[in-house]
């Protein structure tokens, strides 16, 4: 009695006073002899237990320290006992539970190994270093607790081929350095959190379900997305500017939510598509490195740009698709095109941001809903080709290419498609209204380019600026507005300007006393009484300006007051 039998074992006790058996230790005692009770072989520095469910057993008050590889498999670190683990490999063979620790497992930067095939097998919870599931054919593997917090891996994480990790019904967590499925794997993620301070790559099968991937390091980072989609991505690295970068290769699809609390999410170098069908929001500290992109960027859910997480300067995106919310308060966006389809929502935020499009042709689509601040900017940059001015309710508009461009309306804006803000025609760019007559509305223009009004309706309620070519035709340009100034020489056709506010208080148009503006047509000049008047006036008091009628040209004028 008082002894303990056991069958298929192979046991590490070291009797000669205190120490810690070693594979050294086991190959000197095993010497030439050959018998098939040994169940080990040594190999150099390398154990190998035979048979098919033999147990290597550590017992209590024992420790093992291996000095070189172990391939074993099953593996018992009893209570009270230690496993050594150092910087070798460690290789169960078996399937079910081959690894049971109830002492004390010291990872080092070892790597663990579970090739065993066929039936289910489940990994131990302990704190490994490098855990490898490589079985020679197909193998479900379930984790038995999470390996995060205290017990995440200090090193990589790799899925082989043919080996399937399912956490579906456990949720259970796995924290790393890197993530890698190669190919021939799968991930189940359920709803778990995966961890990762250092790179996510998968050539395999990943099954997001609603799971997040949290990418957390302090140094550049990469993902490759293998094609898969993700549900929820979360980026926050620490690394300082430069040296916190979230490397994108492959299509990146995410079905929830992308969040990037710090960093940069680089996804200019390898030009990935990327569809966000959830929320995205880029925070105070992070960024995205657009530059020099050429694939699309779809967002099919509520999008927030902050400001300062764009490194305070204007964010470039290739082509943008919205089929959700695209909210932008930041400094603004740069897009070479923009397509908002129904029921999507563009809101510019709430401040002075800006939409820069610098795509040609009809580089913006509103075929959904516009939601532009009062001091927000929409600038047209591209060059060459001509460019179609979306029909939308802008609040300023900006013309202002590189390089010569024509500009054509697509419709009216007037009425609920009126500009609340000013238009501005850049030196290169023509805004030619020839073809459609489409009318404007606004409150104030400055053109330093050309403007080909033909038979339209200019109505502007803020100052006229030109310093460019306004070819009239047949236009007229009504000014509507209480204290107006025309800045520069313009020859209109039709200039009307009307009082018909009866509040006791005149009307002022000011003139620029170093120009001329030549009527061709009509000028309208309509005070509606005594006291509503028109008043016209010089910029520089006492100083003479010039308007003239051409011959063929007409007037009608009523109560106007005159000065230099």
């Amino acid at each position: 009695s008082g002894f303990n039998l056991y069958g298929g074992h192979l046991i590490t006790r070291y009797d000669n006073g205190a120490g810690s058996l070693t594979n050294a230790n086991m190959s000197s005692a095993k010497g030439a002899y050959v018998d098939s009770d040994i169940l080990y072989a040594v190999s150099g520095a390398d154990l190998s237990v035979s048979g098919a469910m033999t147990t290597l057993y550590v017992p209590n008050g024992q420790s093992f320290i291996p000095g070189g590889h172990v391939t074993t498999p099953q593996l018992d670190v009893t209570a009270g006992s230690t496993y050594n683990a150092g910087s070798f490999i460690h290789t169960l063979t078996a399937s079910g539970m081959p690894f049971i620790v109830n002492g004390t497992f010291m990872a080092g930067s070892s790597t663990v190994r579970y090739i065993g095939s066929g039936a289910a097998t489940q990994i131990t919870t302990l704190t490994y270093y490098n855990l490898q599931l490589s079985p020679s054919s197909a193998t479900t593997y379930s984790l038995t607790g999470s390996l995060s917090s205290s017990n995440a891996l200090g090193g990589s994480f790799t899925l082989d081929n043919n080996a399937t990790l399912d956490t579906t019904a456990s949720n259970y967590a796995l924290t790393a350095v890197n993530i890698t499925l190669n190919g021939g794997s799968t991930y189940l993620a359920g709803a778990s959190t995966l961890t990762a301070s250092g790179n996510f790559n998968n050539s395999g099968t990943f099954t997001a379900g609603t799971s997040t991937v949290l990418l957390n390091g302090a140094a550049n980072q990469t993902l490759t997305t293998g094609g898969a989609a993700f549900y929820n991505l979360t980026f926050n690295n620490s690394g300082a500017s430069g040296s916190d970068n979230l490397i994108v290769s492959g299509a990146l699809d995410i079905n929830g939510a992308l969040t990037i609390t710090d960093g940069d999410l680089d996804i200019a170098t390898n030009n990935p598509t990327v569809n966000t069908a959830g929320n995205v929001t880029i925070s105070f500290n992070g960024t995205v490195d657009v530059t020099s992109r050429t694939a699309i960027w779809t967002f099919d859910g509520a999008t927030t740009f902050n400001n300062v997480s764009f490194g305070g300067v204007m964010q470039s995106i290739q082509d943008v698709v919205v089929s959700g919310t695209l909210a932008i308060p930041g400094l603004g966006i740069q897009v070479k095109s923009m397509n908002v389809t129904a029921p999507g929502t563009l809101n510019l935020g709430n401040g002075a941001y800006k939409l820069v499009i610098y795509g040609t042709g009809t580089p913006f689509v509103m075929n959904g809903t516009l939601l532009l601040p009062r001091v927000s900017i929409v600038e047209y940059t591209g060059t060459g080709s001509a460019t179609n001015i979306a029909n939308v309710p802008y609040n300023i508009l900006w013309l202002t290419p590189s390089a010569p461009t024509t500009y054509s309306l697509l419709g009216h804006q007037t009425g609920g498609s009126a500009l609340t803000g000013s238009l501005t025609i850049g030196s290169n760019a023509t805004l030619d209204a020839t073809g459609s007559n489409f009318n404007l509305t606004t409150t104030g223009i400055a053109n330093n380019g050309t403007y080909l009004a033909q038979a339209s309706t200019i109505t502007n309620s803020g100052g006229w600026s030109n310093s460019g070519t306004f070819t009239a035709g047949t236009s007229t340009v009504v000014l509507n507005g209480t204290n107006q100034t025309l800045t520069g020489s313009t020859t209109f056709y039709n200039l009307t300007k009307t009082e018909s506010t009866n509040n006791a208080t005149d009307s002022i148009l000011t003139f620029d006393n170093t120009a001329t503006q030549t009527i061709n047509g009509t000028l309208t000049l309509d005070g509606l009484d005594g006291d509503d008047r028109i008043n016209l006036v010089s910029n520089s008091p006492g100083n003479q300006w010039s308007l003239v009628l051409g011959a063929s040209a007409t007037k009608a004028i009523d109560f106007v007051d005159v000065r230099d």
